[in-house]
């Protein structure tokens, strides 16, 4: 089977492409590109699959679908993450979330990996 070889112009082109989607990936990576986000509780609602919690005055980067973060109901820590997001709600105090995933996109409702409230 013979080898196809690449003109000058075509290798050039593959090359810019190539460096087109390095500085792509490395300016998204760059851009608000947050795992975690605090805030005071804003709203906490509760449904069949997990409670959802929204925070007051988080960046547009770091807001996910509607808002809110979704705490699912078969998370082995469920009632102490519930617990600790009402405490923090009633006291005023700053809840921190950390979600599952790399980034928070503002197409899904992130689900939540664990939380913290600094007293």
């Amino acid at each position: 089977m013979q080898k196809e070889r690449l003109s000058r112009k075509k290798y050039r082109l593959l090359v810019r492409a190539a460096e087109g989607i390095n500085l792509l990936h490395a300016f998204t990576k760059e851009q608000n590109m947050a795992t975690s986000v605090r805030g005071n509780v804003a709203r906490i609602y509760a449904d069949t699959e997990g409670c959802y919690i929204r925070l007051k005055d988080t960046p547009a980067a770091d807001t996910p679908k509607d808002g809110y973060f979704q705490l699912k109901l078969n998370h082995p820590n469920y009632n102490a993450l519930y617990s600790l997001a009402l405490t923090a709600a009633a006291n005023g105090r700053r809840l921190e979330i950390r979600i599952v995933g790399d980034d928070i996109r503002p197409t899904h409702h992130e689900e939540i990996s664990y939380m913290t409230v600094d007293w």
